[in-house]
């Protein structure tokens, strides 16, 4: 309700108290509930009546905000969803948006790091949309675009602005790293930590942007395909830093260049180096690790470590419950032999705690990718048709009557089943070897399979780096997707720290993706989720989604609030 004032054709202002509404058609309306009369009339009976009035207007604009009369919806039982309706919004981006404008303050950083081929708000938008994409939705950032109608304020975004702003990101990514980790060291202040976890993987990202690549030369068109990827992370599991080190399949596997990089940037903090394929735990890179002041928790491989340690893995002595669905764990403390790197090539000795577990998990897949390659394997043989490549347990037996390998029927297939069975007797048996002596054997299980959790969060779409532009070159998109990927992160565990709950699942995700609201009349969008935790998270970023009917201006005047506009 508003105080209006009219002024008529004779000159006399008339006052009125009037309210505004919508029609069906989303066109605004207003209707006149009190007639109060003339201004010259009224200033005998008040000194000041539209002061007065307007007084009275605010009181029961204020005694009616919690009595708004229910809306009640009718329609007809044959009555037909019109074609091209059914539009939603996808409110609890706001929530995600809020936190990477209000905490990390992204768009302040993205002033600094202009950019000529983009303009500022296009690349604000875009950056806001592949961080939502990385959040909720885990698909192609081109597909993501297609879905932006969804979103306030990304109508006008283009498949063309996203390129270019992977472009402008892939130039600036340092300036935005440094800006990110500055701004979650003083969100979350360190609390007296003097180490942190450095996660240690790989990811494949293809080398061409053909749609025909000839696979008979696994080399062609593919420079530099793996990318080695450090994350790290503080002890509360809050990421703090990354390092992209780019390596080729040519040449042998290390991961130390990123983790050097890491420790280079931050000279006071030791890192705990969490790895499973980049990093082994032989001899010689437990004490390169040891040498440079590296702490770890690494697998040690089944087949390849001491038998010693094989034995007492699969001794059923020791074990204790992990979980309820039959996972066990146990450990133990056991000394190492070393060796130096460089001008230190002296043998020496460390003290590890190694951990033995069994995970019903780990069981369930290695046994099921065993019966498929099994099956996969007889169908071949019954069919009269050779493998291409073999596993440990396939091997090919080359004839003897001068006949060449590349021959097929000059092969014969032979399945070793007595290297199956000694598999099998493996199966969800994990080793682990850590040089954090007061870590517990849970601590160590969970170390490793955040692993798991980083491989989810940061893994390339598959052909997504094929669908840019030739212009947009492969260094800035690695760049640029890792910085992306990295923002979400951040913004996943300011999101779970707000909610006051753990580390990072799928439950507050699901709450996000849940906040959607479908247009049911032009201008009204109607939202059928609510729970303690969207209320939690809503609060703590100063907005309110607990009304079941939102208008398009108060949809677009929430998403103006959060981003600071």
């Amino acid at each position: 309700m508003y105080l209006r004032k009219q002024k008529k054709a004779n000159g006399r202002v008339y006052l009125s108290i009037v309210q505004s509404y919508r029609s069906m058609e989303g066109k605004p309306r207003s209707k006149t509930l009190w007639s109060l009369g003339y201004l010259d009339e009224l200033e005998k009976s008040f000194a000041n009546p539209i002061a007065h009035f307007q007084s009275v207007v605010e009181e029961l604009n204020l005694s009616h905000a919690d009595k708004k009369p229910p809306v009640t919806l009718s329609y007809s039982e044959n009555a037909r969803i019109p074609f091209g309706r059914g539009r939603s919004v996808e409110a609890g981006s706001a929530i995600a948006f809020a936190f990477l404008h209000q905490s990390l303050h992204i768009g302040n950083a993205l002033k600094r790091c202009g950019n000529r081929f983009v303009a500022e708000k296009a690349l604000v938008r875009a950056v806001e949309l592949l961080v939502w994409n990385r959040i909720a939705r885990l698909q192609p950032a081109i597909e993501a675009c297609s879905l932006r109608s969804r979103i306030p304020g990304m109508s006008s975004l283009t498949c063309d602005d996203l390129s270019k702003a992977m472009d402008a990101l892939g130039s600036d990514f340092s300036k935005l790293r440094k800006h990110v980790g500055k701004a979650m060291r003083s969100e979350r202040h360190e609390r007296g930590h003097s180490h942190a976890y450095c996660f240690v993987t790989n990811f494949y990202i293809e080398g061409t942007r053909y749609d025909k690549p000839d696979f008979a030369k696994p080399w062609q068109n593919r420079d530099n395909p793996v990318v080695q990827f450090a994350l790290m992370t503080n002890g509360e599991g809050m990421p703090l830093d990354y390092a992209v080190f780019c390596a080729s399949l040519a040449a042998p596997l290390s991961s130390f260049p990123a983790m050097i990089e890491l420790a280079e940037r931050h000279p006071d903090t030791r890192l705990v180096v969490v790895s499973r394929k980049a990093v082994g735990a032989d001899s010689f890179e437990l004490g390169e690790l040891s040498d440079r002041g590296f702490g770890f928790a690494l697998p040690q491989s089944l087949r390849k470590g001491k038998q010693s340690s094989r034995m007492w893995l699969i001794d059923a002595k020791g074990y204790k419950p992990l979980d309820d669905n039959g996972s066990r764990c146990k450990q133990r403390m056991d000394v190492r032999s070393i060796e130096g790197f460089g001008a230190r090539k002296h043998p020496g000795s460390i003290a590890v705690k190694e951990v033995a577990a069994w995970l019903r998990d780990e069981y369930e897949s290695r046994r099921f990718n065993r019966f498929r390659i099994v099956k996969r394997t007889e169908n071949a043989f019954a069919n009269g048709r050779s493998l291409d490549g073999s596993a440990r347990s396939v091997r090919a037996i080359y004839k003897s009557d001068g006949a060449r390998p590349s021959e097929t029927d000059s092969r014969v297939w032979q399945v070793y089943w007595d290297r199956i069975a000694a598999d099998e007797a493996m199966d969800g048996y994990l080793n682990l070897v850590t040089s954090e002596l007061d870590l517990s054997e849970t601590q160590v299980i969970g170390l490793y399979r955040k692993l798991d959790e980083m491989q989810v969060e940061f893994e390339p779409m598959p052909g997504e780096w094929s669908a840019y532009p030739s212009w947009l070159s492969r260094n800035r998109y690695i760049q640029a997707h890792f910085l992306i990927c990295f923002l979400a992160s951040c913004t996943k565990h300011l999101i779970c720290e707000s909610a006051e709950a753990g580390p990072a699942d799928e439950t507050h995700l699901d709450t996000l993706v849940q906040l959607t609201g479908l247009e049911i009349s032009p201008g009204q969008y109607f939202f059928n989720y609510r729970s303690h935790l969207s209320d939690r998270l809503a609060e703590a970023v100063g907005i309110d989604l607990s009304h079941p009917l939102m208008s398009v201006s108060a949809i677009s005047r929430m998403f103006r609030q959060v981003r600071q506009e």
